[in-house]
């Protein structure tokens, strides 16, 4: 998840109209089944939690899932 962080971030994207965008991506990783990750649906809530870490860390990055 680093490198795509790391490649969607690495060049600006042009916009319909011709001007050059900065896009950056953050994501939550959660590995199922780990501790505390026992269904399908824990590592969703899991993987949700961890993009919401990365949002409020700073955007632009990853986080995973405790």
């Amino acid at each position: 998840l680093e490198r795509c962080r790391a490649r969607i971030g690495g060049e600006p994207q042009t916009a319909p109209d011709g001007r050059k965008v900065r896009v950056t991506a953050s994501f939550g990783l959660a590995v199922f089944p780990s501790a505390g990750i026992t269904s399908p649906q824990d590592m969703i809530a899991a993987a949700d939690g961890a993009l919401y870490r990365a949002k409020h860390g700073g955007r632009n990055r990853v986080e995973i899932a405790a």
